[in-house]
């Protein structure tokens, strides 16, 4: 797998290309904080949120049942609806497997459920709600401690064979889930937190066990989950100070940092953004039709650790 890189290296900063057509890009709009859990769109905008991706080329739109306590999903399908657009110009994204209290549903306790009955159940409700008859992709968002391998990928093949889904992958998984699973049913995708914060992926065989199964690598919360803006504690904010010192040498913002970092990488990260705002998302193309160079890359990544590399 992998994506095809025909970029220029530079030696500082990365070297501004305007694209000459829309095309599709690598970028997948996370939905997480359209809906109640963040700008509470309703229909018009969901609607705008949709057909700006699509002008900016982004087609790929991530969603899961849990978000906005079991709504944002409905938003999403209304807002496609309302937008017009022809189903086979979107991919669209889910998740299930986690049982989270909410109006919708009234779990006593939050639990994981990876079994056939509980997948199917939510395959026919998201469904439902975005207003489609397939799902490009299901993701099972979580592992569970009771998970049963063979039986997953049994559900896998069977809800295949009805065309609600037509590929499955998973999230949040270690590399050995993921190499034990692959061996039973063809994964498609991988979708696991990875970011200039959260950079572990690189060195514990995340990436390399992924692609090695020809999965597909999605990035969520690329951005570290606003880290770079709510500092915690003394060394968080020893951390943004490098990365801003950084910046200013080679002109980036903080998210073109953080996007070129994940983008570098030869593997073909795909990064799920987390806002509901346009312009931000704008800057992800920027990102895209440029690059860095290794050295550049490095000094992110010992700007993110403290220290240099052994």
């Amino acid at each position: 797998m992998g994506f095809a890189h025909s970029y220029q290296s530079v030696a500082l900063g990365a070297k501004k290309k305007k694209p000459k057509s829309v095309k599709t890009m690598k970028t997948i709009a996370g939905t997480m904080r359209w809906g109640t859990w963040g700008a509470n769109l309703d229909d018009t905008g969901y609607a705008k949120m949709i057909t700006g991706c699509l002008q900016l080329g982004i087609d790929t739109f991530d969603n899961a049942d849990i978000y906005g306590g079991h709504t944002t999903e409905t938003g999403f399908g209304g807002g496609w609806r309302a937008a017009r657009v022809d189903r086979s110009k979107i991919k669209i994204i889910t998740k299930c497997g986690i049982k989270m209290n909410s109006e919708v549903f009234p779990y006593s306790i939050k639990q994981y459920d990876t079994t056939y009955e509980y997948i199917e159940s939510s395959v026919n409700r998201s469904l439902r709600e975005l207003q489609t008859d397939y799902i490009d992709q299901l993701l099972i968002h979580r592992p569970s401690p009771l998970m049963d391998m063979e039986d997953l990928a049994n559900t896998f093949k069977e809800i295949e064979g009805t065309g609600k889904v037509r590929s499955f992958g998973v999230s949040n998984f270690t590399p050995y889930q993921i190499d034990i699973l692959a061996e039973l049913y063809p994964l498609a995708a991988n979708q696991i937190e990875v970011s200039v914060i959260k950079h572990s992926a690189f060195t514990d065989d995340s990436l390399v066990l992924s692609a090695a199964n020809g999965l597909e690598i999605q990035a969520w919360s690329p951005l570290g989950g606003g880290a770079f803006w709510n500092a915690k504690t003394e060394e968080q904010q020893k951390q943004i100070n490098r990365f801003k010192l950084l910046c200013d040498r080679y002109g980036w913002s903080l998210d073109e940092m953080a996007y070129y970092f994940l983008f570098h990488h030869h593997i073909g990260i795909r990064p799920v953004t987390g806002t509901s705002k346009i312009e931000r998302i704008k800057t992800t193309i920027t990102c895209e039709e440029n690059q860095i160079t290794d050295q550049q890359w490095f000094e992110i990544y010992e700007a993110s650790r403290g220290f240099e590399v052994a």
